[in-house]
């Protein structure tokens, strides 16, 4: 066991973006010196069966179909968002406001004009902000690359 600290992650999603998340917080330590040990802590679906199913699956100690118990979970560092897309913005401001890293890729809201309502969030020291974002898709959908 290492003595690096533990990023904690929590995953709202398990279709096919949850699982190719999982790959890339399974491969990471194995191809670069990360400064913390990722642990995958809690895993969120709609069914109780298909959390559960996911969790044993892909290595998760927890599972719940109640996406908001990860945000109010104080064990859990990161969200990670791979549910369906009109979910983004709700959950990725849930997580913000309570203070949790948040990782969710495009789009973060369905369409541009409520995209341009998010309010900025009140920043909290160490906590980051980043949207893994496609040019090519942002683009196809009329959105302005960022």
């Amino acid at each position: 066991m290492s003595d690096k600290p533990k990023l904690r992650i929590g995953l709202i999603g398990t279709g096919f973006m949850g699982k190719a998340h999982v790959f890339g917080f399974a491969a990471a330590p194995k191809v670069f010196d990360l400064p913390y040990d990722i642990e995958l802590h809690t895993v969120a679906d709609v069914t109780e069966q298909a959390a559960q199913a996911a969790a044993r699956a892909m290595g998760f100690a927890h599972a719940t179909t109640d996406w908001r118990r990860l945000i109010d979970d104080p064990a859990i560092d990161v969200i990670d968002i791979t549910a369906p897309n009109a979910l983004h913005k709700d959950m990725a401001l849930a997580a913000i406001a309570a203070g949790k890293h948040v990782y969710c890729e495009k789009p973060l809201a369905p369409w541009p004009r409520t995209r341009a309502k998010w309010p900025t969030p009140p920043r909290r020291r160490g906590s980051g902000r980043r949207s893994g974002s496609t040019i090519c898709a942002t683009r196809c959908c009329g959105w302005p690359a960022t």
